[in-house]
Protein backbone atom coordinates (compact mmCIF):
# COMPACT_ATOMS: atom_id res chain seq x y z
CA UNK A 1 0.00 0.00 0.00
CA UNK A 2 1.25 3.39 -0.86
CA UNK A 3 1.90 6.55 1.62
CA UNK A 4 -1.25 7.80 -0.15
CA UNK A 5 -3.22 4.82 0.11
CA UNK A 6 -2.41 4.79 3.43
CA UNK A 7 -3.33 8.13 4.31
CA UNK A 8 -7.11 8.26 2.28
CA UNK A 9 -7.58 5.04 4.42
CA UNK A 10 -6.58 6.52 7.37
CA UNK A 11 -8.72 9.90 7.31
CA UNK A 12 -11.63 8.17 5.71
CA UNK A 13 -11.45 6.33 9.15
CA UNK A 14 -11.48 9.11 11.20
CA UNK A 15 -14.54 11.28 9.18
CA UNK A 16 -16.34 7.65 10.38
CA UNK A 17 -14.77 7.40 13.51
CA UNK A 18 -14.08 10.83 15.41
CA UNK A 19 -13.70 9.02 18.58
CA UNK A 20 -10.43 7.33 17.21
CA UNK A 21 -9.56 10.25 15.93
CA UNK A 22 -8.86 11.85 18.92
CA UNK A 23 -7.51 8.70 20.68
CA UNK A 24 -4.87 8.65 17.61
CA UNK A 25 -3.80 12.28 17.95
CA UNK A 26 -3.82 13.39 21.06
CA UNK A 27 -3.95 10.05 23.48
CA UNK A 28 -6.89 10.65 25.44
CA UNK A 29 -9.78 8.72 25.76
CA UNK A 30 -13.06 10.85 25.95
CA UNK A 31 -15.58 10.82 28.12
CA UNK A 32 -18.89 9.29 26.94
CA UNK A 33 -20.54 12.93 26.47
CA UNK A 34 -17.69 13.80 24.92
CA UNK A 35 -18.00 10.83 22.77
CA UNK A 36 -21.93 11.75 22.14
CA UNK A 37 -20.88 15.70 21.03
CA UNK A 38 -18.01 14.17 18.65
CA UNK A 39 -20.32 11.43 17.14
CA UNK A 40 -22.79 14.23 16.88
CA UNK A 41 -20.39 16.52 15.28
CA UNK A 42 -19.05 14.23 12.51
CA UNK A 43 -22.89 13.20 11.63
CA UNK A 44 -24.09 13.30 8.17
CA UNK A 45 -27.45 13.97 9.59
CA UNK A 46 -27.75 18.04 9.82
CA UNK A 47 -30.09 17.71 12.36
CA UNK A 48 -27.59 15.67 14.50
CA UNK A 49 -25.11 18.34 13.99
CA UNK A 50 -26.79 20.80 16.43
CA UNK A 51 -24.96 20.43 19.74
CA UNK A 52 -25.47 22.56 22.47
CA UNK A 53 -22.59 21.44 25.62
CA UNK A 54 -24.50 22.88 28.88
CA UNK A 55 -22.22 21.98 31.97
CA UNK A 56 -20.42 23.16 34.99
CA UNK A 57 -16.91 24.91 34.66
CA UNK A 58 -14.13 22.50 33.94
CA UNK A 59 -15.65 19.22 32.27
CA UNK A 60 -13.97 19.67 29.02
CA UNK A 61 -16.04 21.48 27.01
CA UNK A 62 -13.31 23.87 25.73
CA UNK A 63 -11.44 19.96 24.59
CA UNK A 64 -14.60 18.60 22.80
CA UNK A 65 -14.65 22.20 20.65
CA UNK A 66 -11.08 21.77 19.97
CA UNK A 67 -11.28 18.55 18.48
CA UNK A 68 -14.56 18.93 16.68
CA UNK A 69 -12.71 21.45 14.89
CA UNK A 70 -9.33 19.63 14.33
CA UNK A 71 -11.21 16.78 13.13
CA UNK A 72 -13.35 18.44 10.84
CA UNK A 73 -9.51 20.73 9.26
CA UNK A 74 -7.88 17.20 9.15
CA UNK A 75 -10.56 15.22 7.17
CA UNK A 76 -12.25 17.93 5.28
CA UNK A 77 -12.44 17.82 1.14
CA UNK A 78 -12.15 21.11 -0.83
CA UNK A 79 -12.29 24.02 1.93
CA UNK A 80 -11.54 27.05 1.45
CA UNK A 81 -10.35 28.98 4.56
CA UNK A 82 -11.31 32.85 4.38
CA UNK A 83 -8.93 35.81 6.67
Amino acid sequence: MSRREAAVTLLGRWRDQPCQFVVENFGVEPDAWQRDALEAFASTNPAKRRISLQAATGPGKSAVLAWCGLHFLSIAQHIRLVQ
